[in-house]
């Protein structure tokens, strides 16, 4: 597992960093351990991390429950979304799109908002490699300034390598690094070819 303090260097670039404490937390149920010391240790306070298009917004633990509106429930009406299940809880999201702690596990899932239902798929083994991932992607756009794109808008084929590579080595395998840039679109103009 992916140790805070390099996790806190990985996204002290993007937003403020500090330690909250559980009674932070305002859900009706007991927030699950490895997020209790992830809050503790690395402590998110409402940072947004640059990306390929939109940003990765992570909340502070005291704002944490209130994310959930738009997906748990109606934020306009406050009913209950039926087929939003009870052990998804929010804990980033990128314009819509959730990135799910499963709580029976804690792995992270992932879902695309406006299909009409929510169908997510794991994305991550655990909320730390998912905010080192998160982080390292807003690192490596940061990083880039100018370069970053190219004339068409897509990813410079080095960046697009340097991020396979940067997750590879926090995934453990290729593969895994793949399939998380493709899902979260991170794509040269080689997809398109």
């Amino acid at each position: 597992m992916i140790k805070a303090e390099a996790l806190k260097k990985i996204l002290a670039a993007s937003g403020t960093l500090r330690s909250q404490d559980i009674a932070d937390w305002q859900g009706p149920f007991v927030l699950p351990e490895d997020l209790q010391r992830f809050y503790a240790d690395v402590g998110p306070d409402d940072i947004t991390i640059s990306n390929y298009g939109n940003a990765f917004f992570l909340p502070a633990l005291s704002r944490l429950w209130e994310s959930q509106a738009g997906f748990r429930w109606n934020g306009v009406t406050g009913e209950t979304i039926s087929d939003w299940s009870d052990d998804w809880l929010v804990i980033a999201q990128q314009e819509g799109d959730p990135f799910i702690y499963y709580r029976p596990t804690g792995a992270i899932l992932w879902a695309q908002h406006g299909t009409g239902h929510w169908t997510p798929t794991e994305l991550f083994s655990n909320i730390r490699e998912c905010a080192a991932v998160l982080g390292t992607l807003g690192k490596i756009t940061d990083d880039a300034g100018d370069d970053f794109l190219d004339e068409d808008c897509f990813i410079t084929p080095r960046y697009r390598a340097a991020a396979k590579s940067a997750l590879t080595e926090i995934l453990g395998a290729p593969s895994q690094a793949e399939n998380v840039l493709t899902t979260l679109e991170w794509v040269d103009a080689s997809a398109f070819s």
